[in-house]
């Protein structure tokens, strides 16, 4: 049986994780953005926008439901859905472009910030 902190670690550590990676896909949308000429980086961002619309609607029915059904830790499915939301998002942008970077790449950059992040909580 897993104890609560066990749980709440578990939990922790795929938020950090996904936030990580959040960070990255950050990093290479930025980078899609600035390449976009002028005229177009206002449809940039308003496709990412547009992309949160599925995040934002499950964090409201995830709000929604805990309200409704009296769950009272729901801050534990929105700790995972908003980075998830997120990397979802941005990724579904990303992609798109002819300059995406590989896969790879943003696991490996996500990997060495995640091991900065979690060298420096350890500290």
């Amino acid at each position: 049986m897993i104890t609560a902190p066990t749980l709440i670690a578990i939990i922790v550590f795929l938020a950090t994780v996904l936030w990580v990676h959040v960070i990255a896909v950050l990093a290479e949308w930025i980078a899609l953005l600035r390449r976009a000429d002028h005229g177009s980086k206002i449809s940039v961002v308003i496709d990412m926008l547009g992309a949160l619309v599925p995040v934002v609607i499950l964090f409201i029915a995830v709000v929604f439901a805990s309200s409704i059904f009296g769950f009272r830790s729901s801050v534990v499915f929105l700790a995972v859905i908003v980075p998830g939301g997120l990397v979802f998002a941005l990724r579904s942008q990303v992609t798109k472009d002819e300059f995406a970077w590989s896969e790879g790449k943003r696991w490996l950059i996500s990997g060495i910030l995640l091991a900065l992040v979690l060298g420096w909580r350890a500290l």
